[in-house]
Formats: structure tokens, sequence, C-alpha cells
């Protein structure tokens, strides 16, 4: 459905004007029906846990357009490591797991949030991993395992099985407080997980992201998920 498209021809203008605002070494370098893509240099000015960045790097930035694939950034100047394991082949970054973006993003994309909550976030946690070894934010793991990951922090329990079990229960139920909460807690929904579940159950956006990411779990994860 149009509805859900993350950007059309026509939606993404005023974003991308703004966007250009911002970061002006960018430029638009190709634009027709099918996506926009924008290269140039951005410059990352942040500190966090007491490390300054302060850096240029040259990236592509790909905006698909009439269609549900995320934006996505590209290394151009080659500057992250082949070490560094939040990288694809094709030099594309593994910004954070499209679940997580996703949910963030549910009422709306916004470019250039997201160029200051994932993008240059990506940029500061790779050079904070280079001076230290470790990530500032935390590490998820790719694949399947990863969208587990995200679902634990967004219901906040400490185990994949939870966090499917939940997942399971917002795809298949109603929001009923007075069941046992299906992260295994033994409390009722209403004394544990309620406010989160009722969110999700609440919004077909958020179930919708849910029902896809269950079905990606069902598919590469059979047999591992279990009590």
């Amino acid at each position: 459905m149009e509805s859900n498209l993350i950007f059309t021809p026509s939606s993404v203008k005023p974003q991308l004007d703004i966007l250009l605002q911002k970061y002006p070494y960018l430029q638009v370098v190709q634009n027709d029906e099918q996506q926009i893509r924008l290269h140039g240099y951005i410059q990352v000015n942040r500190v966090a846990k007491d490390y300054p960045v302060c850096k240029e790097y040259l990236i592509d930035i790909v905006i698909p357009l009439s269609s549900h694939k995320l934006p996505y950034v590209i290394d151009t100047g080659h500057v992250i490591k082949s070490s560094y394991p939040h990288q694809y082949e094709s030099s594309i970054l593994c910004l954070e797991t499209d679940s997580r973006i996703r949910i963030h993003f549910v009422n709306g994309f916004n470019l250039v949030e997201w160029m200051d909550r994932y993008v240059e976030t990506y940029f500061f946690s790779y050079e904070y991993w280079l001076r230290f070894g470790v990530f500032p934010f935390g590490d998820r793991t790719h694949g399947v395992q990863g969208i587990l990951e995200s679902y634990m922090d967004i219901f906040e329990v400490n185990s994949i099985h939870s966090a499917y079990y939940l997942m399971s229960y917002i795809a298949k139920s109603s929001y009923r407080g007075h069941l046992p909460c299906p992260c295994g807690s033994g409390r009722r929904i209403r004394d544990c997980h309620g406010d989160k579940i009722e969110k999700f159950c609440n919004s077909s956006n958020l179930r919708s992201i849910v029902l896809s990411d269950l079905s990606l779990c069902n598919q590469e994860f059979a047999g591992v998920i279990q009590r």
C-alpha cells in the first residue's frame, strides 16, 4: 500500500531540501523514478563518553523512491577498515537493524533525524572502536539474531526467547491484560509488559513490522527458539 512507502518523489523533496541545507557538501548526482543518490562529504562533530570526534567522511546516500526499502549509506571514501564488522562487502554501512529503524520512524521517516541518530552515530562509534576496541553504545549480531536482540532492547528483556514470545503474542493476539505475560515472568501482562504489548497491538504499522520480523525468525531461526 502506498501509505507504507518510505518516500515518494513528492514526499522526499521537502526533506531533501532541509538535508542539503544541513549538509552543504552533499549534492544530488542521481534523481529518477527509482532513487535519489547523494554524493559528498559530511562533517561529524560530536562528543560522547568523553571522546570527541571531528572528521569528514566521503559517502553516498541512496534514497529508494516508491519503495518499502530504507535509505542506505555507502562508504565511498573507503575509510571503514575491512576488519570492522558493521560493513557489508559492497561498502554499504550496517547502521542498525532495519527493525529498530522502522520502529523508530513508524510515524514517518525523517531524513535529518536519520542522519543524526544513525549515520553520524555510526561514524562516531567506528572512531571510538578504532581507539578503544569496544563499541560505545553496544553491539548487535547481524541477521535474525540481531533482529531478536533489537526486540530484547525494545521490550527490555534479557533473552531472545522472551523477545520471540512477546513478538509472537503481538502478531497473533489482542491485548488481554489479565493473561500471563508471554515473556515468561509468571506475572499478568498488565503488571509486566502490558504498556509495550498494548502499544504494539494497537498500532497496525507496528504490528506489521513485528509480523514481518517474526516471519524471518520463523524461517531462519527454527529450532533455536524453544522453551
